[in-house]
């Protein structure tokens, strides 16, 4: 069965195919505003593809149509939002950002689909049932506009599978697909999953062929990324007295530069003083979680887009970001529904990649 295994993060949407294809944009979307002049200085496509920067999609759902933007392209707009609350499962946005992911890498698929998502430790006994229950029930079109219209593509999954995040991101981590760890066996071992609103954190140990889990050390703390978006936000309010939305907090972070009044300003500094921060806070309740046992881990592995963000700031001799951090719960979690996926042919397939629409 064809598989989209999908990273619905408070910040980037990851996802991958059975084709090793993935996309990634930001969990942003805006109702898509008329404007005269769209397609006089360029379209939402590409010669070899749908443009991820362009993202405008249609879908058709109960016999009515809407159009949105998604990701970088709604940040341009006044009406930008995102599934930012703690259960965002029946969230408008949640449904247009899987809709846009698996109709990006379904082209040329027309048979049964398996979509698999994750959940923050924290809320997937809660949630799981819930999220589940959302994904079998979608049923809708999309297709994406611009010059390169696609014909429509049907978003109905006839298999759900839902996991926790960080156990995921173990799988893709584990030597026996492909990455060397050179973990020792009958040692314990920390992994931190640092996304946009929430932290994940697992210790295990690895014996002969099996993971046995501490879970009183495996938890979800509400510290992530956003924390340096707020430290940005609120520097720039006391210095200058205006208020940064979210578009223009990501364009910060893209860029490491904001113009004001036509004057160029440089965010390098506040970025790292905010990421320093961050460190710190995760650094504390690692020790609220872990205790006098972290001192004695092997080894932590550090996974995520916020591990990525962090990579100078948290590796050391035994602290690691891993590779293909970003993606490693999607990757993860195409393995666990498709033993056959293959993660090292992922890896060497790690480009951002859409194949034509054409």
């Amino acid at each position: 069965m064809f598989v989209i295994s999908i990273d619905l993060g408070y910040r980037y949407v990851k996802a991958v195919n059975s084709r090793y294809e993935r996309v990634m944009f930001p969990s942003f979307v805006s109702l898509a505003e008329t404007q005269g002049l769209d397609g006089v200085f360029g379209s939402a496509g590409t010669s070899r593809g749908i443009n991820l920067k362009k993202l405008h999609v249609i879908l058709n759902e109960y016999g009515k149509s809407e159009e949105y933007f998604v990701g970088e392209r709604a940040t341009w707009t006044d009406n930008v939002v995102a599934p930012f609350g703690d259960n965002k499962v029946w969230a408008k946005a949640t449904k247009v950002l899987v809709a846009t992911a698996t109709g990006l890498l379904t082209h040329g698929h027309e048979g049964s689909l398996h979509v698999v998502a994750g959940l923050p430790l924290g809320f997937f006994t809660d949630q799981k049932e819930e999220l589940a229950k959302f994904l079998k029930e979608l049923d809708l079109t999309i297709n994406f506009a611009g010059d390169l219209a696609t014909n429509r593509r049907r978003v109905s999954f006839d298999k759900v599978s839902v996991y926790p995040q960080g156990y995921t991101a173990l799988v893709f981590a584990n030597e026996d697909n492909g990455i060397d760890l050179d973990l020792e066996k009958e040692s314990w071992v920390g992994l931190v999953d640092i996304g946009g609103k929430t932290t994940d954190v697992l210790m295990f140990k690895l014996g002969d062929g099996e993971i046995d889990f501490d879970t009183k050390k495996c938890q979800t703390f509400d510290v992530g990324t956003f924390e340096v978006e707020d430290y940005i936000r609120n520097d720039f309010q006391t210095k200058y007295k205006r208020r940064l939305d979210d578009g223009e907090i990501y364009g910060i972070l893209k860029t490491k530069r904001y113009f004001l009044d036509g004057k160029k300003l440089d965010m390098t500094e506040v970025i790292e003083e905010a990421r320093k921060k961050l460190v710190e806070k995760i650094d504390e309740n690692l020790n609220r979680i872990w205790g006098r046992t972290r001192r004695a881990l092997s080894r932590t592995l550090w996974v995520g887009g916020g591990a990525a963000d962090l990579k100078e700031y948290v590796e050391s001799d035994t602290s690691m970001v891993i590779d293909d951090a970003q993606f490693a719960n999607v990757l993860g979690g195409a393995y666990l529904a498709d033993s056959n996926f293959r993660v090292e042919k992922a890896k060497a397939y790690a480009k951002m990649h859409v194949a034509s629409m054409a």
